[in-house]
Order: structure tokens, then sequence, then C-alpha cells
């Protein structure tokens, strides 16, 4: 049977810090870390040579020391750095995506109460607005989101670039959002360059025999006894929404499940710079474009006419609450914000025309996504959901 939500939506950004919340909004700070000169030839040796690493059995992505970290009037000496992003499909240019993570070297080490910092910055999306646009359409349909903004870099004196930062989706993201005892399971992602789901917490103890035969259901009732449907579709519908071209909905590979201890496997969004304006707006809630391993779970529930129109009404739902207006104007003001900044980065890989080119495919998508689901939900929703034609 279906099960109510269990995710809340996401909270106010306040750590009491006196140095300020490191997701801090209003203004671009800068991050600022010292590396030796063996860890900045090792991470752009891994940049540049990661075919040939792989060919070698080697590690992708391994972590390095951070000989010293600085935001604000806080300093760390045990952070360490690593890669961040797909090789085969992030890496391009010259301008590295990083991870500095705080619990490697004392598994109880925390920045902010944070394990990890997740730099973002793909050369696909010039606008460099996707993902926080996203996240702040989630907190619109009261969708668990991650909190998003914009740093500077700073390597060893000199700046670097500028980097959405994106809070990571892990233990401490499961317990801020949810009662301590509901957010001990098994977090999958997968793992790009191995082909395969890993998990993410639990990682010494995790239940593959259970992963494994949630994949392989078939039908409903088996599917029904491992997911929590309900609270994946709003999932699916969140993704919906914001257009995400690499998501669940289609069959995509960027997002991750939550085996949620007493309600089972929940979709979690997750890495949203494919959203928006990477696709046309006129792709339709029940499109597919393919498919890896469990998404067919979405797959039975669109065969079966009454969990389709569940899932339907749910996007409806969510529809009606996504305000576009307000969203074009987070992202004009947020693009005033990091406008300086990003003319400034030495490793930008557009031209700043570029970047202005893709911050009005941005809008011009955010607006022509809602317009087409309000068409579409008119016809397709239940009465009493159905969204009304917007005003030309």
């Amino acid at each position: 049977m279906l099960v109510l939500i269990a995710l809340s939506a996401c909270k106010p950004a306040t750590t009491g810090d006196p140095c300020g919340d490191v997701f801090d909004g209003d203004s671009v700070e800068t991050l600022a870390v010292e590396l030796s000169e063996e860890t900045l030839a090792a991470l752009q040796d891994e940049f540049v040579g990661w075919e040939a690493r792989r060919d070698a059995g080697l590690e992708a992505k391994p972590y390095h020391p951070v000989e010293r970290l600085d935001y604000r009037c806080q300093t760390v000496f045990d952070a360490q750095v690593r890669l961040k992003g797909n090789p085969c499909c992030s890496w391009d240019g010259e301008k590295m995506q990083l991870t500095f993570a705080f619990n490697q070297t004392r598994s109880s080490g925390r920045f902010q109460g944070l394990r990890k910092i997740a730099l973002d910055a793909p050369y696909y999306d010039p606008s460099l607005l996707r993902e926080r646009v996203a996240y702040a359409a989630f907190e619109q349909m009261g969708q668990p989101a991650s909190h998003v903004n914009h740093v500077r870099l700073d390597i060893n004196g000199e700046y670097y670039g500028l980097f959405a930062n994106i809070e990571v989706l892990d233990k401490e993201w499961l317990q801020d959002r949810l009662p301590r005892e509901d957010a001990e399971g098994t977090l999958w992602k997968l793992d790009y360059l191995a082909g395969r789901m890993e998990p993410r917490t639990n990682e010494d103890h995790a239940d593959r025999a259970r992963w494994l035969a949630f994949t392989q259901a078939d039908d409903l009732d088996t599917l029904d006894a491992y997911m929590d449907l309900e609270t994946s579709m709003e999932g699916w519908a969140a993704e919906v929404l914001v257009n995400q071209s690499d998501g669940y909905w289609v069959g995509g590979v960027n997002w991750m499940m939550y085996d949620h201890p007493r309600l089972g496997f929940q979709l979690l969004p997750w890495d949203l710079d494919n959203t928006f304006d990477r696709w046309p707006p006129n792709v339709a809630p029940t499109s597919r474009s393919g498919t890896f391993g469990p998404t067919r779970g979405m797959d039975l529930v669109l065969a079966d006419p009454g969990l389709r129109q569940v899932y339907i009404d749910t996007v409806a739902r969510r529809h009606a609450r996504v305000d576009p207006g307000e969203l074009v104007a987070l992202a004009r003001d947020w693009d005033d914000q990091i406008r300086e900044h990003l003319e400034e980065d030495p490793h930008r890989p557009y031209p700043m025309e570029e970047h202005d080119e893709h911050v009005d495919a941005l809008v011009r998508a955010i607006r022509e996504r809602h317009a087409f689901l309000a068409e579409w939900l008119e016809d397709e929703a239940s009465p009493g959901l159905r969204a009304e034609r917007p005003t030309p």
C-alpha cells in the first residue's frame, strides 16, 4: 500500500556559527585553501589522465591532504580534497571540480556540521545557475532540497574559479531532515566508473541482497513491498517540474535512493545541473528516454491506470506550488550576484557572452516549462487538480 511522505522540506541553513553559514546566499564568499605542490600536481594529473588511470586499475578520485582551509573566520588543518564529477562527461577544459572532506583524517571530523563541501561548475552549464534555481523550485514544492550558494575558490593565494557550493546528500543531510531513528537507513548512489549502485551510508553493512531484490521487482506487488511509492512519486514530480533530463523519471542516472528503515526505498533527486534548459520544455511527465537499473519501477507505475493517475495528480499538486515568476527573479538576482566573480574566473571555460545567452535560455525555460505543464495537466490531471492555462 502507499505510505505517507516521510521526508520534511528543507530547513533554513542556520548553524548559529559566529563566522557565518557556509551556505549563506546573501553574498559570494571565498573558500581559501593551501595545497602542497604534490597534491596540486596529483589532482591535475588525475584530471587529465583519468583514462590511463582507469586502464591501469587505479582509483579515479583519491583523496589528498589539504594543508589549510579557511572560510571567513574559520580554519581547518586536516581536510582532504578530491576531484568531483564523472570523468567521462563533466571533466572538460581546465577547471577542476572539487570535493573537500572533513571526515577522512578523523571519522568524527566536521566543518559546520558537514562531512563534505562539493564545488560544482560543469562546462555544460554556462549559466552556473541551474542547480541553485532547481533547488529553489524544490523548496517551493515542499520537496527536501540541498542548500546551494556560490563561492570563490582561492588556491595558494590565487583565485581559481567560481563554483556552486552544494550541500551533499549524506548521513548529516538525512539526520537534518528525519527523526534520528529514521536516518539510519542506507543511501545508494551510482558509481559511474564501476557501473553499479554503491552505498553512501552504512558502507560496511549495506544490504546488497535487498537492493538487488528491489531492482529486480517486475510486478507492482513486489515493487510496493520494497519501495515507498508515494514519497518516490513526489521525487519524480519534482524532477518533472525542473525538467531534469538525467533523472529517475526519464530513466537517467543522476539520482540517489534512500532505503528508509520503516518505509522502504525512496527516490532523492540529486545532481541537478541537467535541468530546465538542457531539454526542450515540452517533454511530458510520462515520457521515458531509457532505463537504468531500478527505474523500471516507474514503468510499472505508468502501466497501471490507477497509479499512473496518482503520479500525474502528484505532478499537478507540485505544479500548483511553483511560482515561475519568483524563480525567474531569483535567477536574475543570483546572476547579478555572481557576474563580476565569473568575469574574473581565470578557468571559466566559456565566454561571458555564452553565459549571458544561457541565463536568458534558463529564464525562458522556466516559464515555458511551467506553461507547457499547465496545458498538459489540464487534459491529464483529475478534476479539481487540473491546472489553468496561463494567460497569454
